[in-house]
């Protein structure tokens, strides 16, 4: 089976990260237990941990239920570095306190470092299409193949020349939808022109006052709501 790098990242998230760091997360509650955390550290390590928690859950709430963006990513890092501020100064705290193993130190390194791993398969994603990254709500994405004509317009070049652009793609759609009603009715036919068929949908988007991409969006959609399934589980 042959993967390209867009759907191999994000098998890696959904089926390997993430499940490995749940269950480092469950490893690292083990060793809290077997050493009588609520004896030792106590109160202070705990709300460390609670801490260590919002930091990643909300990097995790972003990134289920936005769209992943360059901000996403930025946002991502920064509560990475967070974290791992976070983590240094409940270290200093706990280790006079209660013994921390090389099981315990090794369960933390998968902690510290799959945040980090799962912020690269998703800068991947976003540079692929799996997430279009744009800077912020002006910003231009990616064009992709299928988009409309008025989507595909080049980020770069002179006024001028993006304002000639743009009166050719309306004269391109205007004559679309001077031809829209025999190609609604040729489409009715058993087997219709696949070409024929994407010049209909981008008519009915056109009508409508949308120039928007023809393909759907549906990989990406999936995507967050998986992400969202596993908000629960995160440490």
């Amino acid at each position: 089976m042959n993967l390209d790098g867009e759907e191999a990242a994000r098998l890696l998230l959904m089926y390997a990260v993430f499940p490995v760091w749940v269950a480092a997360g469950l490893a690292d509650w083990a060793c809290h237990r077997r050493t009588r955390i609520e004896r030792t550290s106590g109160l202070p390590e705990n709300i460390f941990h609670w801490g260590l928690f919002a930091l990643m859950g909300l990097a995790t709430l972003a990134v289920g239920l936005l769209e992943v963006n360059a901000a996403i990513l930025l946002l991502v890092f920064a509560a990475f570095l967070a974290h791992e501020l976070a983590t240094y100064l409940e270290l200093r705290y706990t280790v006079p306190l209660r013994p921390i193993g090389p099981f315990e130190q090794m369960v933390h390194s998968f902690m510290e470092l799959l945040p980090l791993v799962a912020l690269a398969l998703l800068a991947t994603l976003a540079g692929t299409g799996g997430g279009a990254v744009r800077a912020g709500r002006a910003g231009l994405q990616p064009a992709r193949e299928g988009a409309a004509p008025a989507a595909r317009l080049p980020a770069g070049g002179t006024g001028r020349g993006r304002a000639v652009q743009r009166a050719a793609a309306g004269r391109r759609d205007a004559a679309l939808l001077a031809r829209a009603p025999g190609l609604i009715r040729r489409r009715t036919r058993a087997r219709p022109d696949p070409d024929e068929r994407l010049q209909v949908d981008h008519v009915a988007r056109l009508e409508a006052g949308l120039a928007v991409e023809v393909a759907p969006q549906h990989r990406r959609e999936s995507q967050q709501v998986w992400y969202s399934g596993q908000l629960g589980l995160l440490w």
